[in-house]
């Protein structure tokens, strides 16, 4: 189970360039990245925060960021133009509305 989970959390932590949604670690904690040039506003939604939706920031490359600083494991969706958005990602929970949320867990 350990070794899966490893696998898994290496899998959605993968910050290569071409991927559409990913995790970037750094030291001060890390980011979520979206790529989704040709949104207008994008914000987050995590169970850590009660579900409140959170501003992102548009970078220079079209792609939205969101900063962490405490990596410990949430479930999260966005809102992309104002339509809720579940990117592809490693695990997934259903939302109990009939959608998805993904769940993000940090390599340990």
């Amino acid at each position: 189970m350990k070794m899966f989970l490893a696998a898994a959390a290496a899998a959605l932590l993968c910050a290569c360039a071409g991927k559409a949604h990913y995790f970037e670690p750094s030291k001060d904690g890390g980011a979520l990245v979206l790529r989704r040039p040709e949104a207008v506003r994008v914000e987050i939604v995590r169970s850590c925060t009660g579900f409140s939706p959170e501003p992102t920031q548009r970078g220079a490359d079209g792609a939205w960021v969101f900063q962490l600083k405490d990596l410990n494991p949430f479930e999260y969706f966005y809102i992309v133009d104002g339509r809720p958005y579940t990117p592809p990602c490693a695990f997934k929970n259903q939302d109990g509305f009939g959608g998805e949320t993904c769940i993000f867990v940090p390599e340990k």
